[in-house]
């Protein structure tokens, strides 16, 4: 009987290391949701300037307009600048920050996780 009393405990929990496990990985993938939602929208603010000054540069180049031309080769450039920046932040984003990943989800209440996933 102790034997039977102790796998229902295990069992019991294994099962509630498996919901934990599960809420972390959803808790996780909203995360990665909501940050690449972010990381879209300020990739596409420097591509737009730059496709709306190559098209202005293109203009005021057939208008023979070399000042008009220039600052929007300057935008161009700036907003490459910017864009780079960017990429360079997020490919700078390495995961040896998985520790305080670690750390955040340990400090984690499961408990209003996912009561919060319930209400979604």
């Amino acid at each position: 009987m102790k034997k039977t009393l102790h796998n229902t405990l295990a069992e019991g929990s294994s099962s509630q290391e498996r919901l934990q496990s599960l809420v972390r990985s959803q808790y996780l993938n909203e995360l990665k949701s909501k940050f690449i939602n972010s990381v879209s929208h300020e990739f596409r603010t420097p591509m737009a300037v730059i496709q709306s000054a190559i098209i202005l540069a293109r203009h005021y180049h057939k208008a023979n307009q070399p000042d008009k031309v220039d600052k929007y080769l300057t935008e161009i450039e700036e907003s490459m600048v910017h864009l780079n920046a960017l990429i360079e932040e997020v490919a700078t984003l390495n995961f040896e920050d998985e520790e305080v990943i670690k750390n955040i989800l340990e400090d984690l209440d499961m408990h209003v996780i996912a009561g919060q996933l319930k209400q979604k």
